[in-house]
């Protein structure tokens, strides 16, 4: 477990190992599961943090480690939840596994499609290199924008900003509301980079978010596959627009563009899809260790009792 900087980060080993300082080391006795006190522990983890120092860097000793109170059944009953919450943890990492492959494969076809390299069905028409003040008009968002202070947790209208979150927070205010126009728009972040394409209404985020939408001719939602797949990279928290502004962008008829945001479109809902899944299977585990770890769930009969 960790016991610098970051407390409570735990881990399973059965192999020999060294560690540093920065690392405590639990060897679990005969009365107790070593699945079942990882879980225990990497439950507890924001408690265990408060049995470090108050310092800089918070360091968590060996008599604080003694300290830490964990809920212990019988062992049978330890090695059903350890079981229980294994599962959970083998159905994560297959959808972990699941999610990295499709993304390199969504990497692998953008990088075609996005090219010219990979053309589709009855898609024949020249690519053309066109200039920034050909494809894209840009957006004066300034009258739609709202500062950092006024966002909220829920309103009628999200805020996008140029961070790395597609929504940063809500408003209700109704009179900088940007309506979004068919197509929808990008989203480009000054001084980050970060690529995003919207297509519904929001109220604009603190300096540095540039909105831009397609000329006539051309498919915004294709150009915003075509900038994330290839953007400007970031120089520090500087201003980025200008280099944007500098780029040219290849562009096939407006047919094949729409073709091509389409079928990335539908990958992306694909992926977007099993990423959902994770995050559900992530909280279901949450919820299974907070009735399991602390006895309100049995999975023996009653009249086994926690230490």
């Amino acid at each position: 477990m960790s016991c610098a900087g970051e407390l409570g980060i735990v881990a399973l080993t059965q192999n020999e190992i060294v560690v540093n300082q920065q690392l405590h080391v639990f060897i679990p006795g005969d009365c107790i599961d070593a699945v079942f006190l990882l879980n225990a522990l990497s439950y507890q983890k924001d408690q265990i943090a408060n049995y470090g120092t108050k310092t800089a860097v918070p360091y968590l000793n060996k008599n604080s480690c003694n300290s830490i109170l964990i809920p212990l059944p019988i062992f049978g009953e330890q090695r059903a939840i350890a079981t229980a919450l294994s599962e959970v943890d083998t159905l994560l990492g297959g959808l972990d596994r699941l999610i990295d492959k499709k993304c390199d494969l969504n990497k692998a076809d953008m990088r075609q499609l996005l090219t010219g390299q990979t053309r589709l069905p009855g898609c024949t028409g020249q690519w053309e290199l066109k200039p920034f003040d050909d494809v894209f008009a840009r957006v004066n968002a300034k009258a739609h924008q709202i500062q950092t202070s006024d966002y909220q947790m829920t309103g009628r209208y999200p805020v996008v900003d140029q961070g790395k979150e597609r929504v940063v927070g809500y408003s209700d205010r109704d009179d900088t509301r940007f309506r979004c126009p068919d197509g929808g728009v990008i989203v480009f972040g000054d001084h980050t980079c970060i690529v995003k394409f919207i297509d519904f209404d929001f109220l604009v985020g603190a300096d540095g978010t540039q909105v831009l939408k397609a000329k006539g001719g051309h498919n915004t939602r294709f150009h915003a596959f075509q900038l994330q797949h290839k953007g400007v990279a970031p120089t520090g928290y500087n201003r980025h627009f200008k280099f944007l502004k500098e780029r040219e962008f290849l562009s096939p008829p407006l047919p094949e563009q729409t073709a091509i945001a389409d079928v990335l479109s539908d990958m992306d809902a694909e992926l977007s899809v099993l990423e959902a899944r994770r995050d559900k299977t992530r909280d279901l585990k949450q919820a299974m260790m907070q009735e399991l770890l602390t006895g309100k769930t049995r999975l023996v009969p009653t009249g086994a009792t926690y230490a």
